[in-house]
């Protein structure tokens, strides 16, 4: 075998059959972003819901400069008090100009991905309550069992002015069960 050259740390190899052998490390676009600080967390506390009524938990604006990349949705849902059958059906709603209704006026929780990191995502956000509405976009049900916990993968672009919610609805009978969210998400700068 042949080495016809040595890049960094890596080189390139010739076989007895003259195909070119090469090695080589391939990570995700993603990864450089949350290296550079630029990964975040944004999530609610826990929100007790007290009926069986669809309620708004978050909604969100990014008001970066940048597409905002929502690569996963946690959902932790309690156990159902009264509850029939134990089917949540949670709906996220995406577009421009989602409006919450009723919500409890206070922001989500936004963190680095990066411990320590100060910086923060430029957003604007409101974390939902009991009976909360949200209203516009377009929106799409998923069906979980209460007492979950789920890590739903996602991959959406948020240009900026673009919104994402979360509404809940609990399972028939329900009086009390806790919900809290969070969204992973990082800005694409690419190569910048």
């Amino acid at each position: 075998m042949n080495i016809i050259g040595a890049g960094n740390r890596f080189v390139a190899e010739v076989d007895d059959t003259n195909r070119l052998i090469t090695r080589s490390v391939s990570k995700p676009e993603s990864v450089d972003d949350v290296l550079r600080g630029d990964g975040y967390l944004i999530s609610t506390t826990s929100i007790i819901l007290t009926d069986a009524t669809q309620s708004g938990v978050l909604v969100f604006t990014n008001d970066e400069d940048r597409d905002l990349i929502v690569i996963e949705l946690g959902i932790n849902l309690g156990q159902s008090v009264g509850a029939v059958d134990g089917v949540v059906t949670v709906t996220t709603a995406v577009g421009l100009n989602l409006v919450m209704i009723g919500g409890a006026g206070t922001d989500l929780n936004n963190s680095n991905l990066i411990i320590g990191n100060p910086s923060t995502l430029a957003k604007t956000s409101e974390q939902g309550q009991q009976g909360a509405t949200i209203t516009g976009g377009i929106q799409r049900n998923a069906f979980y069992r209460a007492g979950s916990s789920i890590d739903d993968s996602v991959f959406a672009a948020f240009p900026k002015g673009s919104d994402f919610g979360v509404l809940v609805t609990p399972p028939a009978g329900n009086t009390s069960m806790s919900v809290n969210f969070e969204v992973v998400a990082y800005i694409n700068k690419g190569d910048q």
